[in-house]
């Protein structure tokens, strides 16, 4: 189970992460997951990948190995019930995929028991930073940026965005194979944009940002290593 928020003071404001916030930060990222999911099977039909709606989460499969592989918002928006759960693990399992939750700790308290009884142990801890944008902005892009230049990538350079994202973590060969496959289905995916940044000419960095109800998503970050 990941807690996926944390509080983040500007100037002399708190921002309070409440539920509202968690539901539309947790939307934001299963919303544009889905839609990889989706270009998924557009580009690779022999993965199998599609997802499914339960209870309010997302349960998504891309391959048994994927990192898109779980679920997202579960006891965020409802609780599920055993029978809800039960559908939810028999997606994964059909497809011989590990069952994984991501669990917001601003979801329903009563989920933590349920996933304990039903054979759950926590993996890992995470934190979401969020920033509101507003003026700040404007101050963000008038520093200097060394040269360097900014874009999306057009249609055409998608396969060498793909690869440039892959570079960055070509130190890690096994990581860097599988995100050669994910960064030509990101790239393709409806409703995200795919950035690059060029150093006199050459791509050497790339990103995602997706956008859903006011929150900008940025993921998929990669930089050659040179």
């Amino acid at each position: 189970m990941s807690s996926p928020l944390h509080c983040v003071r500007f100037h002399a404001d708190l921002v309070h992460a409440d539920l509202a916030l968690a539901q539309r930060l947790e939307r934001t990222e299963a919303s544009a997951n889905s839609r990889f999911v989706e270009a998924r099977a557009r580009v690779f039909p022999e993965v199998g990948a599609e997802w499914i709606e339960v209870a309010g989460a997302y349960a998504m499969f891309d391959g048994a190995q994927s990192p898109c592989t779980q679920t997202f918002g579960l006891g965020l928006f409802q609780m599920p019930t055993a029978a809800e759960m039960e559908r939810i693990e028999a997606f994964f399992r059909e497809r011989k995929a590990p069952v994984l939750h991501e669990v917001c700790p601003l979801g329903d308290a009563a989920l933590v028991g349920m996933l304990k009884e039903r054979g759950y142990e926590p993996v890992e801890l995470s934190s979401v930073l969020f920033l509101p944008l507003q003026e700040r902005v404007a101050a963000a892009i008038s520093r200097d940026d060394g040269g360097l230049k900014t874009r999306i990538a057009g249609e055409t350079e998608r396969d060498l965005w793909a690869s440039t994202s892959a570079d960055g973590w070509r130190e890690f060969t096994e990581v860097a194979s599988m995100l050669s496959g994910l960064a030509r289905v990101i790239a393709t995916t409806e409703g995200t944009s795919p950035f690059c940044v060029e150093l006199s000419g050459r791509m050497v960095a790339t990103g995602a940002l997706a956008i859903r109800d006011g929150v900008a998503l940025f993921a998929g970050a990669s930089t050659v290593p040179e």
